[in-house]
């Protein structure tokens, strides 16, 4: 996201169980936003929100870039749309063991 590119994105949520907690929710704003989520908004939906990029100290999710060096990120390059439906799938499969129907 910049000042050119991806504008109409006004953030990224990200979702997440931590080891025995119930699903957070963190908000990502993009700076270059046409049309920004006003943070007091989004306050009482999710647990933190960040404004200026990915840089949290108490981060344990790798970055981009320790991402790039894997395997699977070859996997997204070759099959986007295949990796896609594998990790929709692997995801309801998770969230059905959890949450029974």
């Amino acid at each position: 996201m910049t000042r050119q590119d991806n504008t109409s994105i006004s953030a990224v949520a990200v979702m997440r169980q931590p080891s025995g907690s119930a699903l957070v929710i963190d908000l990502y704003h993009n700076p270059h936003a046409r049309v920004p989520i006003p943070p007091m908004l989004a306050a009482p939906l999710v647990r933190k929100q960040y404004r200026e990029g990915l840089d949290d100290p108490d981060r344990e999710e790798p970055t981009v870039l320790d991402l790039m060096q894997t395997s699977e990120w070859q996997e997204w390059l070759d099959d986007p749309e295949g990796k896609c439906d594998r990790e929709i799938e692997a995801c309801l499969r998770e969230f059905r063991a959890g949450h029974p129907a």
